[in-house]
């Protein structure tokens, strides 16, 4: 959430993915995947228009562009191999140094 909130919605959804694929039916990931993909154009409000926020991580919620996603993601985890796992702990890595939590920035 603290990604999102801080303008780095694309690190965000790389960690929100890599936490659905541990753990799919967790609807507290979805909602936060949710929100990165529609602010990040790759999914749209099903109807249109606001969403409650309790209904926010339900899957009939979002329509997702699903080959956008596809793109997007192949060309994020471009410098990680394709894997989502690494881009993940890179994300995290990063957030940590950011923080002041570990002493340097991890390299791609």
């Amino acid at each position: 959430m603290a990604l999102g909130d801080s303008g780095e919605t694309p690190l965000a959804l790389v960690v929100c993915m890599h936490a659905t694929h541990l753990a799919p039916r967790d609807s507290r990931i979805a909602a936060h995947r949710n929100i990165c993909l529609m602010q990040l154009g790759l999914a749209v409000s099903r109807p249109p228009g606001p969403i409650p926020i309790a209904r926010l991580g339900a899957r009939d919620v979002v329509v997702v562009s699903e080959p956008s996603l596809e793109e997007w993601l192949a060309r994020a985890l471009e410098p990680f191999d394709g894997h989502l796992g690494h881009a993940a702990d890179w994300v995290l890595r990063l957030a940590l140094a950011r923080t002041g939590l570990r002493p340097d920035e991890p390299r791609l």
